[in-house]
């Protein structure tokens, strides 16, 4: 697997941002080479964005642990 970065500046769409460090992560259950497994944030929008982040995958956990996706599965963590 790739070590591809996101980087995400203190103007971007934190949304939108979002929306592709998730996909980029997550979508494709890091099966391609071009998953994104870094995130490189600017100073000023590091906590929220990192907040922001933490919210989602736990929301997504918690969907797939409900769907029992993860039964006997690989669990992925968001490492700060």
């Amino acid at each position: 697997m790739g070590k591809n970065a996101q980087v995400v500046m203190e103007d971007a769409d934190l949304e939108l941002a979002l929306d592709g460090a998730v996909w980029g992560a997550f979508g494709t259950t890091r099966r391609r080479c071009t998953a994104t497994s870094r995130l490189i944030l600017h100073r000023d929008i590091k906590e929220k964005f990192t907040q922001m982040l933490w919210e989602r995958t736990r929301k997504l956990q918690r969907r797939q642990e409900a769907e029992g996706c993860l039964a006997g599965g690989k669990k992925y963590e968001l490492k700060l």
